[in-house]
């Protein structure tokens, strides 16, 4: 039978790992917007296809295009913010030490006296599950992000294919 704080420890290091991969989908797609924002803007200049373009339907477009970057890069921002936790964390603190937030609460003597008394499986437990509730909130809001900034292209994209 499988040590249960070791298989608790797998889990909450598959979960930190996929955490890590999906900050990187969110850098790359705000990355991606604030490159489709950019390229977007520049072809409203002088001589490009979208100058000109301020009344009408694809006025409209343009700016639902650029409307649709701005959202996806807002929620590959809030993906990658960190998920820190307010509030009562000094008194979580004395049942828990394994989030950061509530490690530097403790005394590191007071820690390893914790750590030798009391089994650690309810603390890695509680925060697998708090991690896997971030994680989950990170992912849906990277996959949004996604979505629009594939939107954002495909409106930018057939806007300046009709235009020119």
């Amino acid at each position: 039978m499988p040590d249960p704080i070791d298989t608790a420890w797998k889990l909450h290091s598959a979960q930190m790992e996929w955490t890590g991969k999906v900050d990187a989908k969110a850098g790359f797609i705000l990355t991606l917007d604030a490159a489709a924002i950019t390229t977007s803007i520049a072809l409203s200049s002088e001589g490009m296809v979208f100058h000109g373009v301020s009344t009408g339907p694809f006025q409209l477009l343009y700016d639902l295009s650029i409307l649709l970057f701005v959202t996806a890069a807002v929620l590959a921002a809030w993906a990658v913010a960190p998920a820190l936790r307010l509030g009562n964390l000094k008194e979580e603190a004395k049942s828990n030490f394994i989030y950061f937030g509530h490690a530097r609460f403790w005394d590191p003597d007071n820690l390893a006296t914790a750590l030798d008394e009391h089994d650690p499986l309810s603390s890695v437990t509680r925060q697998v599950v708090r991690m896997s509730t971030i994680a989950w909130r990170k992912h849906c809001r990277v996959a949004w992000s996604t979505w629009l900034t594939v939107a954002g292209v495909i409106v930018i994209a057939l806007t300046g294919f009709v235009l020119s």
